[in-house]
Parts: C-alpha cells; structure tokens; sequence
C-alpha cells in the first residue's frame, strides 16, 4: 500500500489552500459545525489562506453579513482541523457561488438579483399531506374551473 501522508505538525505554517478545500469539500471541516453554520457557509468557498490568515469567498453581501456570527465557530473548527490558531475573513467573492439565475425576458444589460433562501426554516414533514392518486387530466381541471361549460371531442 502506498504511504499516507501525515498531517503537517501543529504551527509549522504549512497551511495550504488545497489542503482546506480538499477538507471543506470533503466535510471533514463541515462536520465540525453545527447545522446552521454548515448550512449557511456551504454556498461559500476557500480563496486564500496567508500564514494563518484564512478567506472565505461567499456569494454576495448580505450572505456574507448573515455568515459573520459563524466566524469564530469556522476558524475554530479549521484551527482544530490542521492543529494551529487560524483567523478567518469573509469576503464577497461571486466566484464562490451559482451565477444568478436569469429570467426569461428580463433586460440582459441588468442582471436579475439572486433569492436569499433562509436555511433558518425547519418543515415538520409529519404535517404535510400527499397529494391525492386520482390527479385530474387537464380537460378534468378545466371542466372543474369552468362550471358548466361542455367539452367536445374534435376528430
């Protein structure tokens, strides 16, 4: 078997973006968070680590502003993960997320804004209901909508 690669020692300032990518993707770093900020940092990427200055690229302002509480939560959970102190900086970076989405029709000299989803809404999956097994056809729902129309059969 092939040796393995020992993790650098702690404070030997060997931190490499790579190495915090590999591990983010990878959710060894991830799962060292709790589900809101796994939740709301999984949009964002690794950009740059300087020493022990790490940057992490989120996809707009307000994502970013709403990730700033999680900020000593992620450099303590990456300081444990490679065994040295690390700080952490957020910073827009539109790399670091999905282009936004374009509707069809909108003007393509002004790009549409992206939806904030709020990862902070839990569904309790024991109140929602299936939806029946005798779903209407179309011409059945268009009956239903118009009440007394008739529908006729063209050959």
């Amino acid at each position: 078997a092939p040796p393995v690669a020992a993790p650098a020692p702690a404070g030997s300032g060997s931190l490499t973006l790579s190495d915090l990518q590999r591990a983010w993707e990878g959710d060894d770093l991830a799962g060292r968070l709790d589900r809101k900020a796994r939740t709301r940092l999984r949009a964002g990427s690794f950009v740059a680590v300087d020493g022990q200055q790490v940057t992490f690229g989120l996809p707009n302002d307000i994502h970013r502003d709403r990730c700033e509480e999680f900020t000593s939560e992620f450099a303590s959970a990456i300081s444990a993960h490679v065994g040295e102190t690390v700080t952490v900086s957020l910073v827009t970076d539109v790399a670091a997320g999905a282009p936004a989405p374009r509707v069809i029709g909108a003007p393509s000299a002004e790009p549409s804004k992206p939806v904030e989803l709020t990862p902070d809404h839990e569904v309790d999956l024991s109140q929602l209901t299936d939806a029946s097994d005798a779903a209407a056809s179309g011409v059945e729902r268009l009956a239903q909508a118009f009440p007394g129309s008739v529908i006729e059969e063209q050959l």
